[in-house]
């Protein structure tokens, strides 16, 4: 759904601090320190310092000024949402009107006022008495205290220079282009080298070349280029912009709407807008260069969108013209003449050069780095990213409390307007800062576990982007992960909309804290309460409804190589169906492994939800699909008998019996014999729970001898006596209701079944020391959360090892709504990583 641009209110000036506002230092004058100044002043912090290591503000658009330099995001986007500019010059705005754009803003704002100029923060130890502080120390010698520390030193401002032999031999002008020397003069029969075609040579080329200089270009990897339209605007059209700002308004829309639907989503996977932008950069490719073999040399082999794609529309042209050569061979080494490279065939050929020109890029991983930091339990910041960089949320890093790093890893959203970003991120933490003011939370930072989830959420999406397209690039890590966003742009500022406090370091339980649902669940939710009560339905046309909910939710299923049905004969003389899902092998999954793999022979018999009355191999099947893709663990789906026709314990009865079937069949099946557990959801819960418990079997006709090596319980229906306040609390308009609860009660049992039954309401078994291992999720938004609760504390309570997790922004059924709702999406990779975990 495409939103419509809201008014957007002006942010007054705010006076200068007091010493009762909570103290907060800001690293980097750039457009983000600069958006974090007006945004916490509005909300009422005042007490605000800016360390800036150089004398202007401005940042990249300070830092940059080669010939060229200019935006690659239409400029009314490129904007603070409340301080739009009349005045670009043309859509993609030339950096020095950047520059005076945000020295204009801060100007007006008061922001120069807090900014101490040529000072960098060079330590920065955590204190942790009392609430916790930031002991400082800059490059002036000055010693402050912070109560919060914010990083905003930008993603790309460290120039990485090449690693050439012989580099400090040229006797000629060699800069990088973050580095410009304007004492330089180049110009006709000046002979220029450019090493790298990345998105700023791009623009620094066609004006290498335009000034009559003989350009050689040297090229390591040819990139994608998409064609720009960067028509000027008049006089007036800037004054009916100034003069009519919903115009302006539209200009920003328009800006939106093409990377938010098309560029960010034809990168993230999404197939149509990909094929799209595959078709403009290659028929712009084939149809700008004429040579075939200079179209062969530009033409990379990679997928569109692998590198970032260049916004550009005098590349091509510029490198046709006489005075440019494009060079592929390697480069070996530089002399103080100039560079010598060698051919395919080992000849080595010198060029001579007045001037080289570094577009090599920057390393994109330093961040607030080479800055002493040292975090709680003195833990030094290259230590904590000794292994791998890695945050929660892109802002926060476990065991550095208070602080918070702008733009951080998993930020870059495809092409999209920085600035954005940084007003999504500056809103959330204003609401941490608000929660830690009123003490919820001890100090804000974020879970260890909670990092780790977000991390592995963060891997699981990025299956089916352009980024792992098979380059090189300066978005991969070390481990060669992409540190990109990789789902949309709506779906990003959706889950940055507020914390879930269930991921810090809390002073409260926040499993007690009442939650809405985020958007996506609350719509469905809304939606739902619009239905026919279930008693309006028959079971048959309950099951037929099931099955038509899970089509409307738009459920995508995981692809798997390997899914086998089998067909067993149960005690009862029934046939029984099973399926089993074999997770892909890595070294031919295209899917990301859990984050902590379990033996790929490691199983799972899983039982449906659906109160025994509905559901089936067929409405779960996402759902093992999923379990099996992101765990690991092999899934074996069980289609137990339904009621009414047959009721209880029917259900039961083919859950041992297809239990006992599954262990007899271990190795023929694939299985570990000793590594296997038993799960399900909601009903199927109840029924993995009851064959886990083997005393209680003597009641039935069939038992079970063998014990499960854990349980994986996932919101469980355990007591059909329904006397919990929870019941009633969520009991309409949720995916599961008090009412429908009672429904399939009615069904499920006979006139003479006593609820107290241990087979039938599992919270009146005395005697639960039998029970393997245990995961038992609950949920807020669930009729069924008080009474999980009870039985994960009962568990507890017979020294059974019990994992018990509790999800404040789900509601019951949420692993069926992964593919509508990316809370639930999020959470589902939670229990993903949670039975990756218990299997092992």
């Amino acid at each position: 759904m495409i939103k419509k641009p809201q008014a957007e209110s002006m942010i007054e000036p705010s006076p200068k601090g007091d010493s009762l506002s909570p103290s907060i230092v800001i690293i980097g004058a750039g457009m983000t320190g600069i958006l974090l100044v007006i945004k916490l002043r509005a909300a009422g912090y005042t007490n605000i310092t800016i360390f800036e290591k150089k004398e202007r503000l401005g940042g990249t658009w300070r830092e940059n000024t080669y010939p060229g330099v200019a935006c690659d995001v239409p400029a009314h986007l490129y904007t603070y949402s409340f301080e739009a500019n009349p005045d670009w010059s043309h859509i993609f705005a030339p950096g020095s009107e950047i520059q005076h754009y945000f020295e204009q803003v801060a100007k007006k704002y008061g922001v120069t006022e807090v900014i101490h100029f040529n000072e960098s923060v060079t330590d920065a130890i955590y204190d942790p008495a009392d609430k916790g502080s930031w002991l400082l120390k800059t490059s002036q010698q000055r010693c402050q205290k912070a109560d919060i520390l914010i990083c905003a030193t930008g993603i790309l401002h460290h120039p990485a220079l090449p690693n050439i032999q012989g580099i400090d031999d040229f006797k000629g002008s060699m800069f990088h282009t973050a580095e410009w020397d304007h004492s330089v003069t180049i110009g006709p029969k000046t002979k220029v080298a450019v090493i790298g075609t990345g998105s700023t040579a791009s623009q620094v080329i066609p004006e290498l070349i335009n000034s009559g200089a003989e350009v050689s270009i040297f090229q390591r990897t040819p990139q994608w280029i998409i064609p720009t339209i960067d028509f000027s605007f008049s006089e007036r059209t800037k004054t009916n912009l100034k003069n009519k700002p919903q115009r302006m308004a539209r200009y920003r829309m328009l800006g939106q709407l093409l990377l938010e639907h098309f560029f960010t989503k034809a990168v993230t996977g999404h197939f149509i807008p990909k094929l799209i932008l595959e078709f403009v950069c290659k028929t712009n490719l084939r149809f700008s260069i004429k040579s075939t073999s200079l179209r062969q040399k530009l033409t990379p082999n990679y997928q569109v969108g692998c590198k970032r794609v260049i916004f550009n529309r005098t590349y091509y042209s510029a490198i046709q013209k006489d005075n440019a050569q494009l060079i592929t061979d390697n480069i070996q080494l530089m002399t103080k003449a100039g560079i010598i490279t060698r051919d395919s065939n080992s000849v080595e050929s010198l060029h001579q050069f007045d001037v080289i020109v570094l577009s090599t890029g920057f390393h994109p991983f330093n961040f607030m780095r080479p800055m002493n930091l040292v975090g709680r339990d003195e833990l030094h910041i290259d230590d904590a990213w000794s292994k791998k960089i890695s945050t929660y949320r892109s802002l926060l890093i476990p065991k550095f409390p208070n602080l918070f790093l702008m733009l951080g890893p998993n930020t870059p959203i495809g092409n999209f307007s920085v600035i954005a970003m940084s007003e999504v991120q500056t809103n959330y933490i204003i609401q941490l800062i608000q929660h830690w003011e009123n003490d919820q939370l001890k100090r804000i930072e974020a879970k260890e576990l909670a990092t780790e989830d977000f991390n592995y959420y963060i891997k699981a999406g990025l299956k089916n982007t352009s980024w792992v397209g098979g380059c090189k690039s300066w978005y991969l890590d070390s481990d060669g992960t992409p540190i990109l966003w990789p789902y949309t742009w709506q779906r990003w500022v959706d889950e940055m909309e507020s914390p879930d406090l269930n991921d810090y370091m809390t002073t409260v339980d926040t499993n007690t804290q009442l939650k809405v649902l985020d958007p996506q669940q609350k719509k469905i939710a809304t939606w739902l309460d619009k239905l026919p009560a279930p008693s309006k339905f028959s079971p048959k046309m309950a099951r037929i409804n099931y099955l038509l909910l899970e089509k409307l939710f738009g459920i995508k299923k995981e692809p798997l190589e390997r899914i086998d049905t089998r067909k067993i004969q149960t005690s009862s003389g029934e046939q029984l169906k099973l399926r089993v899902y074999y997770p892909n092998e890595p070294s031919t999954s295209k899917e990301p492994s859990a984050s902590k793999e379990p033996s790929q022979h490691s199983a799972m018999v899983y039982y449906h939800g659906g109160g025994g009355v509905i559901g089936s191999i067929e409405t779960h099947d996402h759902i093992c699909r999923f379990l099996a893709t992101y765990s690991k663990v092999i899934i074996i789906s069980v289609d137990y008998r339904l009621a009414p026709k047959s009721k209880f314990p029917a259900a039961i009865i083919d859950a041992i019996d297809s239990w006992n079937w599954v262990n007899e069949n271990a190795a023929m099946l694939g299985l570990d014999e000793n590594n296997i557990g038993i799960g399900g959801d909601s009903a199927g819960a109840y029924l993995a729970a009851i064959v886990g418990l083997n005393h209680l079997h003597k009641e039935l006709p069939v038992s079970s001898t063998i014990k499960p090596k854990y349980q994986y319980l996932l919101y469980p229906m355990t007591d059909l006596s329904t006397d919990f306040s929870t019941d009633h609390r969520y009991d309409q308009g949720l995916l599961l209701t008090t009412d429908f609860m009672k429904y399939f009660g009615r069904h499920f049992l006979s006139a003479k079944d006593d609820i107290r039954n241990p087979l039938i309401s599992l919270n009146y078994v005395t005697n639960l020391e039998q029970s393997p291992k245990t995961y038992l999720l609950t949920v807020e938004f669930d009729p069924l959360n008080e009474q999980g609760c009870e039985f994960a504390n009962k568990l507890a309570a017979a020294n059974v090892a019990v994992n018990h997790e509790h999800f404040n922004d789900c509601m019951h059924g949420f692993i069926s709504l992964a593919s509508a709702s990316s809370a639930a999406l999020r959470a589902s990779h939670k229990i993903a990583n949670r039975l990756s975990d218990l299997a092992r």
